[in-house]
């Protein structure tokens, strides 16, 4: 667009053309521009640059005309749904012995309310398997959309469908987090923070709203804009109020759903780029190299390595016997192992909070950090 004086007015202009699509491409990133609500896909092979619409399937290398042209009429903001208001509309769907409350008809609402309409109601927050779905469409080179799609219509069993024959990954369940059993007879019980001896377990060490801060800035790393991360914490954080939870003090319990969250994490970390990945030990990697990722496998289900061999090829395969012990065994007994060691990366990769303000305590004439 020119102004009166005759001035180029970039919708993308140079800096940012230069800070936030060439250095990305150069990290192996790829990016997204908007045209409405049409994604363009960015990517660099070698010295070229290309291009394709998230629809196509193929990219095309592109010169300095098409640059110019989608500086010109393309933007590197998010689509204009997450400028929306949420609108946190509930909706409570009855199951079979319990009943879940979602924000119906917002795509970025990844956590649901579940509670059992037993006595027992154990109430809990649920991050949906459909939490992985969102960042493979958000960040696979390969989404269709390179947006969230619409949950409408959509369950656990289709998400992992989806997960399956368009991104080539094993099925993921949902994670649910809970409260902290409460102390029995003076002690820490199963799940307490601060059990025997003070020390935290692994569990204890990821709550609610560590997770979904790994979740929302690995978003970002993978080059999301940050809206999306922050809609889907605003929209978690709301349901955890309206039902009277904390996300800080909400955790996995142990021995119900480390497979689940072992496999979720490695299909997010796929998506990072090659110098942003969690910092898990090569060892650890292995194991399960051939157990997320399935698309290359022949035939295209989960393996996993012998127990008495872990350094060397994955050979057990999805649904099969071995020796005294079966696959869905050792899937749980894996996961258990090194769930540590995924707690540790993650804690590890996501940035600490930051103090927003500090304010006076007048009781004490100190200072205290918001």
């Amino acid at each position: 667009m020119r102004d009166g004086a005759g001035t180029i007015r970039r919708v993308i202009d140079d800096t940012a053309w230069d800070e936030q699509v060439i250095a990305k491409l150069d990290r192996g990133m790829t990016v997204t521009a908007w045209k409405g609500d049409q994604a363009l896909v960015l990517r660099k092979t070698g010295a070229d640059l290309e291009a394709k619409q998230a629809k196509q399937e193929k990219f095309a290398k592109i010169g300095p005309t098409v640059i110019a042209n989608i500086k010109a009429n393309c933007t590197l903001g998010p689509p204009a749904h997450l400028g929306e208001a949420a609108t946190f509309e509930k909706k409570v769907n009855p199951g079979k012995g319990f009943e879940v409350t979602e924000f119906e008809n917002e795509p970025l609402s990844l956590v649901h309310h579940t509670a059992s309409t037993g006595e027992e109601k154990n109430p809990h927050l649920t991050v949906e398997n459909a939490h992985v779905l969102a960042a493979e469409d958000i960040l696979n080179p390969t989404s269709k959309t390179r947006d969230v799609r619409s949950k409408s219509g959509e369950d656990k069993s289709t998400i992992n469908d989806k997960l399956t024959a368009e991104y080539g990954v094993g099925s993921v369940d949902n994670l649910n987090f809970y409260q902290p059993e409460k102390a029995k007879g003076g002690q820490g019980g199963k799940g307490q923070k601060g059990g025997k001896g003070g020390a935290k377990t692994a569990h204890e060490e990821l709550p609610l709203s560590g997770y979904l801060a790994f979740l929302a800035h690995a978003l970002t790393v993978g080059g999301a804009p940050p809206e999306y991360g922050e809609k889907m914490i605003t929209l978690a954080n709301k349901m955890a109020e309206d039902q009277h939870l904390d996300t800080s003090q909400l955790f996995l319990r142990a021995g119900m759903d480390e497979p689940a969250f072992v496999r979720a994490v490695f299909i997010i970390d796929s998506q990072l780029p090659a110098d942003s990945k969690l910092a898990i030990e090569a060892p650890v990697r292995h194991v399960f190299e051939k157990w997320w990722y399935v698309d290359d496998n022949d035939p295209k289900v989960p393996f996993l390595p012998a127990p008495e061999a872990l350094d060397g090829p994955a050979i057990v395969r999805s649904g099969t016997q071995y020796e005294q012990t079966t696959f869905s065994k050792l899937e749980i007994q894996y996961s258990q192992k090194y769930f540590g060691d995924l707690v540790t990366a993650i804690n590890a990769f996501t940035p600490a909070p930051q103090v927003v303000e500090v304010v006076a305590d007048k009781k004490k004439g100190g200072k205290t950090k918001k």
